[in-house]
């Protein structure tokens, strides 16, 4: 092992699939820096209880026999992926406390965003395609959109094949020009390409305005009226308890069988961009089984603001 002490049979037979991937991380650790074969090390492919025994048999520790939990628990050891989200997470618990903050100082909590200047830019083959999607949009030559430039691709080429949620998505992400405010302080539900925005504090009943719709030019509406009957839609969760029940209720797993990559066929048009929402939410799932034990209540609590 590493700095860490060996698991007790305990400790293993309790483990759940992130916290076995760490105690066989420790023990292949160790035996590399005893120069031991590749082949010696323990992987972490298959079962939770195929882990678990490779782990017994490492420490010659009998999981047929009874073990009692120990008076005194041993520190439960931080994941990779518990470092990772605790990272993806901080930001934003020190942008609540700044908004908490300013608000009980009675003054308005702005987010400055920055001029266009500062924002990724556009390259020409974003640029055309977004231009003959949006005739009648003002697309600049940088956007904050860009900061993920994979979506926004993913978005065109889905757009172009007649998948009207991606149209619709690139629709929020660049307005009208007679949409576009040029100067001042507005709510919420701003355009992209607003100066700032005065915040509110964050409360539980707090719902965000829905982008306005605009109709699709008519090549896209007669793609997407051709194929009407056959497209399903994943719908946007409102939460994170929306999210888990689409994969619950079969949803996810529908849509990738309907869609996806499959023996024999490829994968429909629209895979691109419905892909990235389907491993999101699987991936999602996968943690709430994982290392919440599948217990949604826990894990909704886990991520919920409570102010304090």
């Amino acid at each position: 092992m590493s700095d860490l002490q060996a698991p007790s049979a305990w400790d293993i037979t309790s483990a759940k699939g992130g916290v076995l991937n760490k105690y066989i991380d420790d023990v292949n650790q160790a035996l590399k820096a005893q120069n031991v074969a590749r082949k010696q090390l323990l992987s972490k492919q298959g079962t939770v209880e195929a882990k678990k025994q490779r782990l017994a048999t490492h420490y010659g520790i009998d999981l047929s026999q009874p073990c009692a939990a120990p008076s005194v628990p041993r520190p439960k050891p931080i994941t990779v992926d518990e470092k990772i989200g605790e990272a993806q997470w901080a930001w934003a618990r020190q942008l609540a406390q700044e908004w908490v903050e300013t608000e009980a100082a009675g003054k308005r909590f702005v987010l400055d965003v920055n001029k266009n200047e500062n924002y990724p830019s556009l390259p020409d083959d974003v640029l055309r395609p977004l231009r003959d999607l949006f005739p009648d949009r003002c697309i600049p030559d940088s956007s904050p959109a860009m900061g993920d430039r994979d979506r926004i691709v993913s978005l065109i080429g889905a757009a172009h094949s007649g998948d009207m949620g991606s149209y619709k998505q690139l629709q929020a992400l660049f307005p009208p020009a007679s949409a576009a405010p040029t100067t001042g302080s507005v709510g919420i539900d701003v355009s992209p390409f607003t100066t700032s925005f005065i915040a509110t504090p964050p409360t539980q009943s707090t719902s965000f305005s829905p982008p306005v719709s605009h109709d699709p030019p008519p090549s896209l509406l007669n793609a997407v009226t051709a194929c009407n009957d056959d497209i399903e839609v994943l719908k946007r969760p409102t939460d994170i308890r929306g999210a888990i029940m689409q994969v619950r209720d079969g949803t996810v797993g529908r849509l990738r069988a309907k869609y996806g990559p499959a023996k024999g066929r490829d994968t429909h048009k629209i895979w691109q961009a419905l892909g990235q929402q389907i491993s999101k939410r699987e991936h999602l799932h996968h943690d709430l089984e994982e290392e919440f034990g599948g217990d949604l209540e826990r894990f909704i609590q886990y991520f919920t603001y409570t102010g304090k």
